[in-house]
Order: structure tokens, then C-alpha cells, then sequence
């Protein structure tokens, strides 16, 4: 995130994949790959960082 306001900042999580072509049923082996919890796809999941400026990281603990 590039040059957000100083103050506390709120996040979303969403997944960057494509979503599977109709009718993909997926394999054993793609079946294992990352989820983001449905909780951290809202607004109000309790993610939220307080910035004051500056390079900053932001470790999430997905649960």
C-alpha cells in the first residue's frame, strides 16, 4: 500500500486467484492449497494496524 493516511488502518483480506472455471472440480492436489478463512473476508474482522508512518510490515496470524 503506497502512501496511506497516518492513523488506524483497517484490513480486508481477498485471494488474488481467478476464480475456477465452471464445472473444475478440483484434484487432490490442488485441493490443499491456501484458504483465507471466510472471518478475514469482512470489513469488521478485527485486522487493524495502527500507522504512524514510514516502512511498516504487518504480520498477519490467519487462524
Amino acid at each position: 500500500m503506497e502512501n496511506p493516511p497516518k492513523g488506524a488502518l483497517k484490513f480486508q483480506l481477498a485471494s488474488m486467484a481467478p476464480p475456477p472455471p465452471p464445472g473444475f472440480t478440483p484434484s487432490a492436489r490442488s485441493a490443499g492449497g491456501p484458504v483465507i478463512p471466510p472471518k478475514y473476508t469482512t470489513p469488521d474482522n478485527g485486522l487493524s494496524f495502527d500507522y504512524s508512518g514510514g516502512n511498516k510490515t504487518f504480520n498477519i496470524d490467519i487462524k
